[in-house]
């Protein structure tokens, strides 16, 4: 949504639906891909930050406890609700979940797809 909301207000474009699971706070009025048909459609694209391999633990969690500090925040959290942005402020570990589980997903998608290469 963020990417075309003023368009959409603009009535340059009208949004059909929205790619994730529930509707979006800021087009309420707007369906889900699942709403419209395909049950179990998600695609909700993740932000976050990562790490080299081997980076230290320390280093980690403390980046993780002051990223999760940022995006709770008032100024951080007014700005993510102006873009419909969610913020979750995972740990690593769940967030390294979340990932693997869309790799997996999408690996899926790709091999059920039966993409070739000509």
């Amino acid at each position: 949504m963020p990417s075309i909301a003023a368009h959409a207000k603009a009535g340059r474009v009208k949004v059909l639906a929205v790619s994730t699971a529930k509707r979006s706070p800021t087009a309420p009025d707007v369906p889900t891909v699942a709403e419209l048909g395909v049950p179990g459609y998600d695609f909700a694209p993740n932000i976050g930050l990562v790490a080299t391999a081997g980076a230290p633990a320390t280093i980690v969690a403390r980046m993780s406890q002051e990223i999760a500090k940022a995006v709770k925040s008032p100024d951080v959290a007014q700005r993510f609700a102006q873009l419909d942005i969610d913020p979750v402020g995972s740990t690593p570990e769940e967030y390294g979940a979340r990932i693997r589980a869309a790799s997996e997903k999408y690996a899926r998608a790709v091999k059920v797809s039966g993409p070739r290469i000509d």
